[in-house]
């Protein structure tokens, strides 16, 4: 099941990308009025067939910037991308959350495409991405490649994490600003008695800006 803004929007959006909304108004009435949310993710809501599945097995769904599709631009390899990930759940496995919830109070994060400083999802997800647009990326358990390393010695670095004295810095990013968010994440990773399906992530990415890395 996909996942879209509990206000609908994102269901409109993909009707308007495809151009079928004026040909099937009913499009407009499903996104205004959607099911009922999960308990424990209760601004989110399901939909079937709204997400992209791209050849990696990453899913997509484009918020507020749903004219531009996903294309990895090759010509952003070595670019310094700016990110904040406004919301972060474990989705599988009770709908927790991970993710910073505000951007006010939650440093952004900040890396070069290409240098492996963020997992392999959110790289493929931001090379095709416009400054100022949010896309929700869903990262299948299944593909453990794509996410965050399960085994805790590739996860984590030997640095404390700025955040938290706590909890240690991951090798990739981006990583939960908080204990508790840390810990909500960790728990889904390090859980051997869990199917692949409960390991299922889902993330908001904000592209906040993008610039040439310094020489």
């Amino acid at each position: 099941m996909a996942l879209v803004d509990g206000n609908g929007t994102g269901g409109l959006a993909v009707a308007l990308a495809s151009g079928t909304a004026a040909a099937h108004p009913q499009a407009a009435e499903a996104a205004a009025a959607p099911p009922a949310a999960p308990a424990g993710a209760q601004r989110l809501t399901y939909f079937a067939d709204t997400f992209t599945t791209t050849t990696t097995g990453l899913r997509y769904l484009d918020i507020n910037n749903f004219w531009a599709f996903l294309q990895l631009c090759s010509d952003r390899q070595g670019t310094v991308l700016v990110i904040h990930v406004p919301a972060g759940y474990t989705k599988g496995y009770q709908g927790k959350r991970f993710g910073n919830s505000s951007i006010e109070d939650r440093e952004p994060f900040e890396f070069v495409l290409g240098s492996q400083q963020a997992i392999p999802a959110i790289e493929e997800a931001v090379a095709g991405m416009r400054a100022g647009g949010l896309r929700r990326i869903e990262i299948p358990g299944s593909i453990p490649e794509l996410g965050y390393p399960l085994a805790r010695n590739v996860r984590f670095t030997n640095e404390v994490s700025l955040y938290s004295d706590k909890i240690y810095k991951y090798r990739f990013g981006p990583q939960p600003q908080d204990f508790f968010g840390q810990r909500a994440l960790d728990f889904v990773l390090d859980n051997p008695t869990l199917q692949d399906f409960n390991r299922d992530l889902l993330i908001d990415i904000k592209l906040l800006a993008v610039r040439k890395a310094k020489s």
